[in-house]
């Protein structure tokens, strides 16, 4: 009797560490999906009991005929109307749940692969990058930027704010064009 309680409390506990690992949602639903089982079968139990008492069906006789078991099934149709509704419902709601829960996995893989991407991408320029200022040798500062017509204008054109060194804007003559 003992080890019988300790294989149903280990597969208890695997039942939920299976589904506690699960997707989030999935937890929701079980727990969905167990109330409303509960709810409906002690629905169920309830009519079974209000029935067999109300209608004395405990004062007729055991019988295991065929006539008797269509008998017991009519007078207890109502709570079998119960019971198949609510595996009805059960079963409606795993389905819609479970689509449910396929969706939003679906979807947290698709955000994780685009984050992953974005990251590969990211690394794939930052070393293309590294390499080619690695070939270019250091970067250096431009003091002049030649315009189309060959002349070179200074940096900053605008006065008082170039290098000393540096041309101002009017000094620089512009070539008439042909």
């Amino acid at each position: 009797m003992i080890n019988l309680y300790k294989i149903i409390a280990s597969v208890g506990q695997n039942a939920r560490i299976f589904f506690t690992g699960q997707h989030p949602y999935f937890k929701y639903l079980i727990i969905l999906l167990s109330s409303i089982g509960g709810i409906g079968f002690s629905l169920f139990l309830v009519v079974f009991v209000v029935i067999f008492f109300a209608d004395q069906l405990y004062l007729l006789p055991i019988c295991f005929s065929n006539k008797c078991f269509i008998n017991s099934y009519e007078n207890y149709s109502s709570a079998f109307n119960i019971a198949k509704s609510t595996l009805d419902l059960i079963v409606l709601t795993a389905t819609v749940g479970a689509i449910f829960v396929a969706l939003l996995s679906y979807l947290s893989t698709l955000k994780s692969s685009c984050f992953t991407n974005h990251i590969s991408h990211l690394t794939l320029f930052q070393d293309f990058f590294t390499e080619e200022v690695r070939k270019r040798g250091r970067p250096r500062k431009l003091s002049a930027t030649p315009d189309l017509s060959g002349t070179v204008l200074p940096l900053c054109p605008i006065p008082n704010s170039a290098l000393k060194s540096a041309r101002s804007f009017s000094s620089v003559k512009l070539k008439a064009s042909p």
